[in-house]
């Protein structure tokens, strides 16, 4: 049964004074000057503390997470992306999916103590693959009713080597996935594939999930074929592309250049600054480049710019992240992102531009939502990414208003 309270005395970033949020069956009936609705129901006060809405992780795996120590005792260290790919293969064999469950849950419990209401969940589909992994990743949704998945079929090794890739990736989405990912830079044949996902996202009339140019080479470069493919298509804002790291390489003015080709497609960016810094840079031949794709320039150009967790302990990223305003935060650094305007749109890019994408509702504090927002102790929202801040208590229809700290320190005996 959904909560019903009042949330009293809160601030919120839109408005100025206190507020109290009632909440009804879990959905936000009211929006009232503090003390000024008297409320049938039970009230938890705010404190004056902020209240701001959850925040929506759009790129993350959930089936590799806190795997760092069984690579390490398998295989050692990972240092490449090909190596990153291929340590994660050959362990993905020896683990039974329970255990890969098990993890999940972990890092799904980490992200809802930070602050995540929702997420859009990569779910690898491989030709070894077990097809019980999406009713898995189903099974965890339903267990944490306080955070919603949204669910990829994502093909972790491209489509063209395995003739029975593509049938995999249509019975995941007959299965529950919603979207359809690629991966053309792990495929030998990354135009095939580009292809191949395109027409499948058209059929299912779904939206298209890429990973996409996670490299330092400017040759490597694939934006330019994915921007009218997307066009031809008709997937103008249904389309996200991850990484996008090479445009790190090159000229500014040709960055400028090739956002203005990613907005006019109506294609989203996301980046993943810890996956990103740590495999970025290591080319032995090219001068190191910064790592995170060119945040200022694509928001500047007008492209809906996303930040996002990706992995938590493993090959690709070798750290956890416990809120996405440690996201924010790390961003700010690497793209020179110092004024409060250009820190407030990191924080747009962990709430407001992840929701859009979304194919369904996400938790909110806005009136008519089912509730899901986080309380935090700072003077402003900009504080939120300076100080990479994290929730206080965490607001949700399924418990009403819990401690994240308590939630912080259960997770910390799960593993």
């Amino acid at each position: 049964m959904a909560a019903s309270f009042t949330l009293t005395s809160v601030r919120l970033a839109d408005r100025s004074g206190l507020w109290d949020l009632t909440v009804t069956d879990g959905y936000v009936q009211a929006i009232t000057v503090a003390g000024a609705y008297l409320s049938p129901h039970p009230q938890v006060d705010g404190r004056h503390r902020l209240l701001v809405p959850g925040f929506v992780d759009i790129h993350v795996h959930l089936d590799k997470a806190f795997q760092l120590t069984s690579l390490e005792r398998a295989h050692g260290s990972a240092g490449s992306l090909e190596q990153a790919i291929e340590s994660t293969a050959l362990l993905r064999q020896s683990l039974d999916l329970a255990v890969i469950e098990h993890n999940a849950d972990r890092a799904l419990r980490m992200m809802v103590a930070g602050g995540t209401v929702a997420a859009r969940v990569h779910v690898e589909i491989t030709g070894a693959s077990d097809p019980a992994a999406v009713g898995m990743h189903l099974g965890l949704a339903e267990r944490h009713p306080e955070i919603v998945l949204e669910l990829t079929a994502f093909a972790q090794h491209g489509t063209t080597s395995d003739a029975t890739i593509v049938r995999r990736m249509e019975q995941a989405m007959s299965a529950g996935c919603r979207v359809v990912a690629g991966c053309p830079y792990a495929d030998p044949e990354p135009l095939r594939h580009l292809d191949q996902v395109i027409d499948l996202a058209r059929s299912w009339d779904a939206p298209i999930d890429l990973h996409l140019d996670l490299s330092d080479r400017p040759e490597d470069l694939l934006i330019e074929e994915v921007a009218p493919r997307i066009e031809r298509a008709g997937l103008q804002g249904r389309a996200a592309v991850g990484h996008m790291t090479t445009l790190t390489a090159l000229a500014p003015e040709r960055v400028r250049e090739l956002a203005a080709v990613i907005r006019g497609a109506g294609i989203a960016v996301v980046a993943m600054p810890t996956t990103d810094l740590f495999l970025s840079g290591r080319a032995q031949d090219v001068a190191p480049t910064r790592g995170v794709t060119r945040i200022q320039e694509l928001v500047d150009a007008g492209v809906s710019v996303a930040l996002a967790s990706n992995n938590h302990e493993n090959a690709f990223t070798p750290v956890a992240m416990p809120s996405l305003t440690h996201a924010g935060w790390l961003a700010s650094l690497t793209n020179y992102m110092s004024t409060s305007a250009r820190q407030l749109a990191l924080l747009d890019a962990i709430t407001t531009v992840p929701r859009s994408l979304l194919t369904g509702p996400v938790p909110g504090i806005a009136l008519g939502d089912v509730v899901g927002g986080a309380l935090f102790d700072v003077e402003s929202p900009v504080d939120l990414i300076r100080s990479a801040a994290r929730p206080t208590d965490l607001v949700s229809a399924a418990h009403g208003v819990t401690s994240a700290t308590t939630t912080r320190a259960e997770n910390a005996h799960v593993g």
